[in-house]
């Protein structure tokens, strides 16, 4: 009963059974995708092998007469090709021939006279007949025996393939072969039915178990035991304050130390920033920002303070030289602490800060003003290039006078435009740095917070 207990009692239950169910059910439905595409498959083999069927055993029986223009089969030849290689596969119950106008040809089943008998063209046939492999499920009367058995409700896999012939191109007719569609659902399910169960059984269970977690109480930190002997009445009493006080220290102790690790890690977060703060200054072109580091050094002090004070409380309450009142109140103002950093968290992520903003927008103006003159000085250097190479490939230097002002007169032009390219990316470079630089200042005081 105590591993049951433990297994289905607090959150850590909870979480654990829920999860499983969860995993269990995706598992379901898993196990239930690969059973579909597994039938689909079997659906697509039994067409391949209907196809096959209709190329080799009853092309080879068909009896073509050029001269009239008909196609016919000698039954009993028929009967033998189907009995001995058709069905074989035990997945096909009934073969069929079909003429192109619907007539019955050729049939397996002896109740149905060949040459009378007409299909109902459908999408099917019709299909067929233009060279496509159909299939769909039909569900009819059907018996496999020839001995006079009762036809029974079957669920047929109907599948209709052209009918080729030798010596012609395009179909005769078509082939129609019906097969046991529950074999093939079975086929296709065997090796899924087992994973079902399993994960049908597992979702059982878990669901009990999460249920019970959901329903029964979180066990209790620790438990009073009540003492098993009564010796005396003056010793009766004394058992029952030193469990409470045996309850209580563990208690307070995590506490100030869940207390102490989280000003460890403000400190750790303000030291952190302070430091990159303080590289950046030394990196930026301008003077180092006094307010800022300012700012740091005094929120690094409160915080080294704070952690002084949280360690003096730990190591009181270890001594046992705090009260009740004292420990109490030392809690109070660490899920205040806590509280209060949680909320300024969550108001840092969710304000946006203007000054971050416009920041970032001078810069990428900066930024795509650089790269504009980077552009222009690589085109002014193209057009050198193209004057230069025009006037080299003027042949014996025999250009005409107004060609080689107009290419002295590009050549210059591009020039100038590669000067003042030059110039444009020499004066965006520096702002460019001073923005860059005061982005991470921004970004560094964001990330110390306030001191108060």
């Amino acid at each position: 009963m105590k591993i049951i207990d433990r297994a289905t009692r607090g959150m850590a239950a909870r979480f654990i059974w829920g999860g499983l169910v969860v995993l269990f059910l995706i598992g379901l439905f898993v196990v239930r995708g690969q059973k579909v595409t597994a039938l689909n498959e079997q659906v697509q083999s039994a067409e391949t092998r209907v196809a096959a069927y209709a190329r080799t055993t009853i092309a080879d029986q068909a009896i073509v007469d050029t001269r009239g223009g008909s196609i016919s089969f000698d039954k009993k030849d028929f009967d033998i090709a189907v009995e001995g290689d058709i069905f074989t596969d035990p997945t096909v119950g009934r073969v069929r021939v079909w003429s192109k106008d619907g007539l019955l040809l050729a049939s397996s089943d002896p109740t149905e006279v060949v040459g009378q008998l007409k299909v109902t063209q459908d999408t099917n046939f019709t299909d067929a007949l233009a060279g496509k492999t159909r299939s769909h499920v039909v569900q009819e009367d059907f018996t496999f025996s020839t001995i006079g058995a009762q036809p029974t409700s079957t669920q047929l896999l109907e599948v209709t393939t052209p009918f080729m012939v030798k010596n012609q191109v395009e179909p005769a007719g078509v082939v129609q072969m019906d097969l046991f569609y529950g074999q093939l659902e079975t086929a296709a399910a065997t090796p899924w039915d087992t994973w079902w169960r399993v994960c049908i059984i597992s979702l059982i269970l878990a669901g009990i178990l999460l249920a019970l977690a959901i329903v029964r109480k979180p066990v209790p930190a620790a438990e009073v035991a009540a003492p098993v002997e009564e010796e005396t009445e003056d010793t009766a009493a004394e058992p029952v304050a030193v469990p409470a006080a045996v309850e209580t220290t563990p208690s307070r102790d995590e506490q100030l130390e869940e207390e102490l690790k989280i000003a460890r890690e403000q400190l750790q977060q303000a030291s952190e920033a302070f430091a990159f703060l303080e590289h950046r200054v030394k990196d930026g072109p301008g003077g180092p920002p006094s307010a800022d580091i300012e700012a740091a050094s005094i929120r690094i002090s409160e915080l080294e303070t704070a952690l002084k004070r949280a360690e003096e409380d730990a190591a009181a309450a270890r001594n046992g030289s705090i009260s009740q009142e004292e420990l109490d109140r030392v809690r109070r103002d660490a899920d205040e602490r806590v509280a209060e950093l949680e909320r300024q968290l969550q108001a840092d992520a969710a304000k946006v800060d203007p000054e971050m903003e416009t920041l970032r927008a001078q810069l990428a103006l900066a930024e795509a003003r650089a790269r504009g003159a980077e552009d222009a000085l690589a085109s002014a250097r193209a057009d050198v290039a193209a004057a230069i190479h025009e006037v080299e490939t003027v042949p014996n230097g025999n250009a005409p006078t107004d060609l080689i002002e107009e290419l002295e007169a590009k050549v210059a032009e591009a020039e100038a435009r590669a000067k003042e390219a030059e110039e444009e990316a020499l004066r965006i470079t520096p702002e460019a740095n001073d923005l860059r630089a005061r982005l991470a200042q921004a970004a560094a005081r964001k990330k110390l917070g306030p001191s108060g």
